[in-house]
Order: structure tokens, then sequence, then C-alpha cells
């Protein structure tokens, strides 16, 4: 009986880990390196797959998605200065990136004076919880990061005046909270730790 009832809660411990591994893919990240020279802007985007899968152009995958990509991509990642949009200057492009991956870039014009400002939608009509890490350097200043999501999905970076960009970007403290979140979230891994000790007959075993 001892057994059946072991056997029962591995069961349910499973089915738990697998219902939390299913919502921590609603999360999902992306990243982006902007570097800023004057008025002009380079933009390199990484995204996975995975979570592209969330529209049905990126669940077909092929053609369908690199014609949407190039559209998507920029629209859902913008760059102004001064309240002004940054202009695209030639197109979109694909690069080479790892397995499970996608990547691309593009060049940005923006007007003169004011301060930047980033805007990430990317995913959050389909993953409310992603997150978005974008790294900004501006000149030869030192690069500086922070990560959106549906809290603060905007970053303001740079003198209104000048090339510098502020230590603006997510501190080790922004980072700790995000830690601190994944873990009380983090069913999944806490059910397969759980599981273990089930399992284990022993100190040693486990």
């Amino acid at each position: 009986m001892a057994g059946f009832a072991r056997t029962a809660v591995v069961a349910a411990v499973a089915v738990v880990a697998w219902a939390a591994t299913a919502a921590a893919h609603d999360r999902g990240t992306s990243y982006s390196t902007w570097t800023v020279r004057g008025n002009d802007v380079h933009v390199g985007v990484r995204v996975t797959e995975l979570d592209l899968s969330r529209y049905p152009w990126g669940a077909a995958g092929g053609t369908v998605r690199e014609r949407m990509l190039p559209t998507y991509l920029p629209a859902n990642l913008v760059l102004t200065r001064g309240g002004r949009s940054c202009d695209l200057e030639g197109a979109v492009r694909p690069l080479r990136s790892a397995p499970g991956h996608l990547s691309y870039e593009w060049k940005l014009r923006c007007p003169g004076g004011g301060r930047f400002e980033i805007r990430s939608t990317l995913l959050a009509d389909v993953s409310p919880a992603h997150l978005h890490f974008a790294r900004v350097r501006v000149g030869d200043a030192p690069a500086s990061e922070r990560v959106l999501s549906a809290r603060g999905s905007t970053w303001q970076f740079g003198a209104a005046g000048g090339e510098e960009v502020e230590d603006s970007g997510t501190g080790f403290g922004g980072y700790f909270v995000l830690g601190v979140e994944h873990i009380v979230t983090g069913y999944d891994h806490l059910a397969f730790v759980l599981a273990l000790l089930l399992l284990g007959g022993s100190l040693a075993e486990v």
C-alpha cells in the first residue's frame, strides 16, 4: 500500500511539473543589442523559434515565418529620439544563429537631439510574461543593459545634448528580483526535487 501511495504521489508531482513547465514557457526571453553612433543605430535581435510558434505564422515556419519577421521585429521593437521615430535604413537581414534561435539585424537613422527610447512589445500579445533583454552602447561609452517586460516596456537613455549613456540599466537588484520570481514560480524545479526525495529510499540514494 505504501508503494502504491508513493507511486500516486510521484505521478501527481509529474503532472504538476508538466503543467509548470508549460507555464514556464509562458515567460520566454528575447535579446537585442543597440549600437549608437551619432544619429545612426545598428540593431541586432535574437528570438527563439519556440516563442514564435505561439503565432500561426511562427508555427508554420519556413518561408511564411521568413516573410513575417522582417516586418514583425522592427514594428515591435521601436526606437525613438526626442519623441520622434527613428527610420529604417535598408533591409532587415537574417543572421546565422544557434539551433532553435533566429537572429536579425537592421540599421536606423534617428533625428538629432533628445533622449532615446526603446519600446518592446515583442510577443506581448501572446506571452504577457515575456522578458526582453536589451543591451545599449552609445559611442565609446561602456554598454548598459535593461530587462523590458509588461511592467516596464520602455527604456529612456542618453543625454539630451550629447553622446553619454546614463547608467539607467538593470542592476544587481533588478536581476536579483527576477531570480527570486523565477524560483518562486519554478514549480517544475521544486516538483523534480520532491520526486527525487520520494523515490530515494535513503539519504545516500537521495
